[in-house]
């Protein structure tokens, strides 16, 4: 009586040295393209920005009132916060992405802390065109959702270093409050002069 052939268990070491390998050249390859670009970067901090700012502008349509964005290029960061005379309205509504050690009037957004994979986005400059850039600090949004501020305000993101250094600029409209998120542009936008506004 023949047996049947026997069938080795499991793998020669040679085969699993191939396999791994194979997967290092795949991984090789497929990880770089898996980082977004810096257009990509900064393309989605942009959308946060401004749903942020719509978030403000619908808070002052919603209680009839105004809110205020502060920028702190210093800190790399903005904070939303009430700015009219109703003290009843000073504590925000509940946001589920409000940090802890923030006061209750206020909602802070710090860019290095949003989630990302690559070069950190970077608030570079924050304008209000009249028509030639001035620079600014805040942008604040009334009862009808226009900003109180005549000029379009303008916010500058960056992000990268040396020759791959981008840059890209979100607009509010003054009459409607609405933002649009401009071209990814590869030379730094002019620097506004110093504000003489209070």
């Amino acid at each position: 009586m023949t047996g049947r052939p026997r069938h080795r268990g499991g793998f020669t070491l040679l085969e699993l040295l191939i396999v791994v390998t194979l997967m290092s050249i795949i991984a090789s390859i497929a990880l770089p393209s898996a980082a977004p670009s810096i257009g990509v970067q900064l393309t989605s901090a942009a959308e946060v920005v401004a749903g942020d700012l719509a978030y403000g502008r619908s808070l002052a349509v919603l209680n009839n009132d105004t809110y205020q964005f502060l920028f702190d290029l210093t800190d790399n960061q903005y904070t939303l916060e009430y700015s009219g005379g109703n003290s009843a309205l000073a504590t925000l509504p509940p946001n589920p992405f409000h940090a802890s050690q923030d006061a209750a009037t206020q909602f802070v957004v710090r860019l290095a802390q949003l989630p990302r994979i690559g070069a950190p986005v970077v608030l570079y400059d924050v304008q209000e065109l009249t028509p030639s850039p001035v620079e600014a600090t805040s942008v604040q949004f009334g009862p009808l959702g226009a900003t109180t501020q005549t000029p379009s305000t303008v916010i500058w993101l960056t992000a990268g270093t040396g020759s791959a250094k981008r840059y890209l600029s979100i607009t509010i409209n003054p009459s409607t409050g609405l933002t649009t998120v401009g071209s990814l542009q590869g030379t730094a936008p002019a620097t506004g002069a110093p504000s003489t506004g209070s």
